[in-house]
Formats: structure tokens, sequence, C-alpha cells
């Protein structure tokens, strides 16, 4: 069977417990694992976010890590990284997750957030940082033409 994917983007305000509440489209899609546990972990490259993965997701990334053609040292160092950042949480009856301080902090989330779809994923930034890293601009859009054009898209 063919799984939904994360579509859409939504803007929220965490509750004073730090708790987001995940928007009802990604419920479902969740849903489709047979399982509310979800692997909540601090993206390192680059940008500064939150992703969100339905657990089953997040062990098979896991065991992509373990069987990647990569140093030892690199995939320990990576390894240690993913297993020591991930939060495994499990969302409560009002469909909501703790986002620990830990998490909130590194990722630099604040109250006010973003929530997008990234088709295997979710990511949560902090409304401050989306609006710095992902401005949107149709302009940054056109500068892809070209390669779009190659791959047969537009």
């Amino acid at each position: 069977m063919k799984k939904e994917k994360f579509r859409s983007l939504s803007r929220h305000v965490l509750d004073a417990k730090g708790r987001l509440n995940i928007p009802s489209r990604f419920k479902d899609v969740i849903r489709q694992f047979d399982s509310d546990k979800l692997a909540v972990y601090v993206w390192p490259f680059g940008t500064t976010h939150l992703r969100i993965y339905p657990l089953e997701a997040w062990e098979e990334l896991e065991q992509k890590v373990r069987d990647a053609k990569m140093s030892n040292y690199n995939k320990e160092m990576l390894t240690r990284h993913m297993s020591s950042e991930v939060d495994i949480c499990t969302m409560d009856k009002q469909g909501r997750i703790l986002l620990s301080a830990k998490q909130q902090q590194a990722a630099s989330v604040e109250k006010e957030v973003v929530v997008t779809g990234m088709l295997d994923w979710v990511e949560v930034w902090g409304a401050a940082c989306w609006a710095t890293e992902n401005p949107g601009s149709l302009e940054d859009l056109d500068s892809m033409r070209e390669e779009l054009a190659e791959l047969d898209i537009f």
C-alpha cells in the first residue's frame, strides 16, 4: 500500500509546556505507520530546525547509516549524534508532542513555529528562523528553472 506524504505548511504556537499540536493532515500520515511514536531530531546540517519522523521511518534512517559506505569514524560520529540528539515521543490524545527545552534551544524554536511537510518528514522551525532561511521568493524558484527543465519537471 502506498503511503501518503507530509505536505503543506502551517503556523502554530507552542503551549506553556512546549507542546506542539501536530496538524490533522500530518496525524493522518503518521497513523499509516500504526504507531503514534515519533522521533524528533535536531537537524545539524546547515539550517536550524527540528525534524519529526514516524518512528519506523527514523529506524530506517538509522539502518541506512549503519549500512553506509563511510569510514567507521564518520559512521560512529553520525550515529552518536543521531542517538544523542533524538527524542522518541508519543502523541497524546489531543495529538500533541512535547518538544524538550534542550531541542527547542538547539533549534532556535520559540513560542511561534512554522510546521512544514517535507514528504517523508516534518520540519519545525522557529518563526524567526523560517523567515530568514526560507524567504520563499519567486526569484529564488525562478533561479532553478534550468535545473527543473533538465529534470523535465517544468
